[in-house]
């Protein structure tokens, strides 16, 4: 038997999931518009490549009517390294309509650590990359953490 926590959490995702029109594809139409913000927050290849599959599978599956942003932060910022090897499919999101910012305070802290990274060219700098993503989930933005 599961715990009452459990079943209760259980019955409000499942409530939650039925309810929420932009995850049930099956209705999904261009003026309903999917926006999702891909937090990325941790190094590692496979969160890199995770963010980007999330991205690629969002966009062709709602084409044009996604708006898809890519917030990176602390330790995921190397992701947006222009040095790395993600680069090419980065820009290739880019040229999809998927918009990138990354963290200047976590840029900021690098610099000051002597470790500074080369950000993309294109990736909008924020201020601090955790409150683009808060704004972004104020404004209706589903969130996603790889």
């Amino acid at each position: 038997m599961m715990p009452t926590n459990k079943l209760l959490t259980s019955l409000l995702l499942l409530i939650t999931l039925q309810t929420y029109s932009p995850l049930n594809y099956a209705d999904a139409k261009p003026e309903n518009i999917l926006n999702v913000v891909i937090h990325v927050s941790h190094s590692g290849k496979r969160i890199y490549q995770a963010a980007i599959n999330y991205a690629r599978h969002i966009r062709n599956r709602h084409g044009d009517s996604a708006n898809i942003a890519i917030v990176a932060n602390g330790p995921g910022i190397g992701f947006l390294n222009s040095k790395n090897t993600y680069v090419s499919k980065i820009k290739g999101l880019f040229n999809t309509g998927v918009t990138f910012s990354a963290c200047n305070a976590t840029i900021q802290k690098l610099k000051a650590e002597k470790k500074p990274i080369p950000i993309i060219d294109g990736v909008e700098i924020v201020p601090a990359g955790i409150l683009k993503v808060l704004e972004l989930q104020q404004q209706g933005y589903l969130y996603l953490q790889p």
